[in-house]
């Protein structure tokens, strides 16, 4: 069976002359172009034409199949330190002042990953943070402290909505030798946390 390209939209096959009595099948694998602008549904018509009498009155049939837009999107998260102590002397939050009394500094990096094959056009990411311990009380003790901002790379591919009460809830100062220090740490996708140790 010999197939060629026909206007730029059709595909013509020719089974031969004379088709004697058979069954012919013809298969087509296409590969679709990853672009924003490909359908969410396609039809293929068929037409059969013939120099012979056909008893057949249709010749022409349609059926519309769907494109299923597949993107495999996965989340992986580290922490540096991997693993850090808490507890240690016990402080009231009224007792601290500065985000360095607060314990040891903790980096959460969150990186969401599309290994495609096609791209995906809504991601929402949704992350438990924390916050506090348990204690049966209105407000318990402080576990993981977020002191900065959530920051997203590269800028301006999305948004993070967090109450802005929730960073640096306490209003704690941060030391001019401390920001110094851990600036260049910071992560490209997600801002630093520190763990209170009361």
């Amino acid at each position: 069976i010999l197939c060629d390209l026909h206007e730029d939209a059709s595909i013509r096959c020719n089974l031969g002359n004379p088709f004697l009595k058979r069954t012919e099948t013809i298969q087509f694998k296409l590969v679709p172009l990853y672009s924003p602008s490909v359908p969410k549904d396609v039809m293929f018509t068929t037409n059969i034409t013939t120099t012979s009498d056909n008893i057949i009155p249709s010749m022409t049939t349609s059926k519309q199949f769907q494109v299923v837009r597949r993107s495999e999107v996965s989340i992986r998260g580290s922490v540096r330190p991997e693993s850090i102590l808490y507890g240690g002397h016990v402080v009231g939050e009224s007792a601290i002042r500065d985000i360095a009394e607060i314990g040891s500094r903790v980096l959460h990096t969150f990186h969401v990953v599309n290994d495609g094959p096609w791209q995906a056009d809504n991601v929402n990411v949704h992350i438990d943070w924390p916050y506090q311990v348990e204690s049966g009380a209105q407000q318990g003790k402080w576990l993981l402290y977020l002191t900065d901002a959530i920051e997203i790379s590269p800028p301006g591919v999305g948004k993070c909505f967090i109450n802005p009460r929730n960073i640096n809830f306490l209003g704690l100062r941060q030391k001019k030798e401390l920001v110094a220090s851990t600036h260049s740490s910071q992560s490209k996708h997600k801002s630093g946390a520190a763990s209170a140790n009361s």
